[in-house]
């Protein structure tokens, strides 16, 4: 009889990636994105391979061959900007290392980056092993929306959570207000 939480929950059990690139999106994730939650003016940050033809990609990576190679939790671009970010980082130091021979990306620095880069009813979709703080963490100006379990059909061990948060107006001062990145 506890209170339901007032935001979208589900699981996607989706295809395997077409690609033989590691950490490739599954089929039929970005078509599902598109339904509920796409944006006009989009920037991809760690977004390896991928290409969105009406986005904006970075990466760390020149490999890649990102619109812009550098640090995603710094990538020095006009703030309020963009009405939809995807951020797809490898999901611990061991991945970076060992697929994407990089350094691990704070989740933490990471979603800073991405509220200041987003405008006002802007959505962070962030897909990761770890699930940004329980609402009452997110900082004032970010509503949680939505939190969604990705699988593919041959690898269940490798679920990831795809959640998605909106800007809902424009914040003076950093967040958060601690610096364990564990706080995520």
């Amino acid at each position: 009889s506890g209170k339901r939480p007032n935001y979208y929950r589900d699981v996607w059990v989706l295809g395997p990636s077409s690609t033989a690139c590691p950490g490739a999106f599954p089929q039929g994730l970005i078509s599902l994105v598109k339904k509920r939650w796409w944006g006009k003016k989009r920037i991809w940050l760690c977004s390896g391979g991928f290409r969105d033809t009406g986005g904006f990609h970075v990466d760390i990576r020149p490999s890649t061959n990102p619109d812009l190679v550098t640090d995603a939790t710094d990538t020095k671009l006009p703030a309020d900007r963009w009405d939809f970010c995807f951020a797809d980082p490898p999901y611990s130091e061991a991945e970076a290392r060992n697929l994407y021979d990089t350094d691990y990306p704070s989740p933490l620095g990471l979603i800073r980056e991405v509220i200041r880069l987003l405008k006002p009813g802007g959505k962070l979709l962030f897909l990761h092993r770890l699930v940004p703080g329980h609402e009452s963490k997110l900082p004032a100006n970010m509503k949680l929306l939505a939190v969604v379990g990705v699988a593919t059909i041959a690898n269940w061990s490798n679920i990831r959570a795809l959640t998605v948060l909106e800007k809902t107006q424009r914040l003076d001062g950093d967040w958060p207000p601690v610096t364990d990145d564990s706080e995520v």
